[in-house]
């Protein structure tokens, strides 16, 4: 058995307005980031990536799959559609690789996983003259660790918010 504890990467975002309503005596909410090492081929990237037990599947911003494998190459994976995916309902394509990713923890203690990543567009749409995400399914960050491939890679996934921690045992 072997056990990672993971530090949240530098995560805390300030709260919309419309939220703000409802909390009003928080400021911030903070998202359960790690920091991982992506690998596809000879490319090597550190990225931040959010830990979403509500993901089904783990996703990369387009962006991210222009580095890894070359400006557009990403969408030769294996695509899938998902009409109507996730709490927003946005309509995603997804293209989807094997990658591998290593996660590191303070003690310098390791562990890589091979994981199946829908690569995919953020969606903008022109809203009073400017051009705003409507879909930004990471956050901000590189993409998002979902149920299939990673959290079904360990036998426990624990979060402590106020710590900012997670563990990960396997």
């Amino acid at each position: 058995m072997g056990r990672l504890l993971m530090r949240y990467a530098d995560t805390l975002r300030p709260l919309v307005p419309e939220v703000r309503l409802l909390l009003p005596t928080q400021r911030y909410i903070r998202y359960p980031v790690i920091p991982a090492l992506v690998e596809h081929g000879e490319q090597k990237r550190n990225w931040d990536l959010v830990v979403d037990s509500g993901s089904d599947y783990c996703y990369f911003r387009s962006e991210m799959g222009d580095t890894l494998f070359g400006k557009g190459k990403w969408q030769t994976g294996s695509p899938r559609k998902f009409p109507r995916h996730g709490i927003s309902g946005v309509r995603i394509l997804a293209f989807f690789h094997d990658l591998s990713i290593t996660l590191i923890d303070a003690e310098f203690r390791r562990r890589t996983i091979k994981v199946p990543v829908g690569i995919c567009q953020t969606t903008y749409e022109e809203i009073d003259g400017t051009r705003t995400v409507v879909a930004d399914f990471a956050h901000g960050h590189a993409g998002l660790l979902g149920q299939v491939g990673f959290f079904s890679e360990f036998k426990e996934v624990t979060s402590n918010y106020n710590a900012g921690t997670i563990t990960l045992v396997w």
